[in-house]
């Protein structure tokens, strides 16, 4: 196993040599790594060993860590998930995380959107920094503006057209009903167990 790696460690070191190339197959033990370089556009399949890096990548990552620095469409499983700008499809791992927009499905311990979202994120921490539209469920959901449905022991969302059932319910403007031990609306008075305003 030691010789492979050493193999693939040698391999990799001369492929980095070469042009920015457009891609297939790519294997990554650790990122610098890996077949073809991290400047690699792919549009097929990714296997990181460890960890690895790509510019974009159109298709399906499997392993314990992938990095793409730009776009993502497809699907992720793996123990981490890093998009660097928009993505499109699904991740499923202990951790996804998309620097921007996001369209699909996140299943994992931390799911995180840095833009806009739309889809469902399944997790035991769910957070979008602005608007989320879809359905969140786990221990803490949490999104800027939301329109849709949390379901989870504590949900937030500042702003929005949404339905939250869970034993702490949070926003500032309740556009929605909130059905819970505890719903707090800032800009209202609140009820505890139901609280509705349209």
């Amino acid at each position: 196993m030691k010789k492979l790696l050493t193999a693939l460690m040698v391999l990799a070191a001369a492929v980095s040599l070469q042009a920015n190339t457009e891609g297939y197959v790519m294997l990554s033990v650790w990122h610098p790594g890996q077949i073809p370089i991290a400047t690699t556009s792919l549009d097929g399949v990714r296997l990181n060993l460890l960890y690895g890096e790509c510019q974009n990548l159109n298709g399906f990552d499997l392993g314990i860590a992938g990095r793409v620095r730009e776009r993502m469409n497809g699907f992720q499983l793996g123990g981490a998930n890093l998009i660097g700008t928009d993505a499109c499809g699904a991740q499923i791992a202990f951790a996804n995380y998309v620097e921007n927009d996001y369209t699909g499905f996140q299943l994992g311990f931390w799911n995180y959107i840095g833009g806009e979202g739309s889809g469902c994120q399944i997790g035991l921490w769910n957070e979008s920094t602005k608007n989320f539209t879809g359905f969140e469920m786990g221990l803490v959901n949490r999104a800027e503006s939301f329109s849709g449905f949390q379901l989870g022991l504590w949900n937030r969302a500042y702003t929005g057209n949404f339905l939250q059932i869970g034993l702490v319910n949070y926003t500032e403007h309740l556009d929605g009903v909130q059905i819970g031990l505890l719903n707090f609306a800032t800009s209202q008075w609140t009820l505890p167990f139901i609280n509705v305003a349209w």
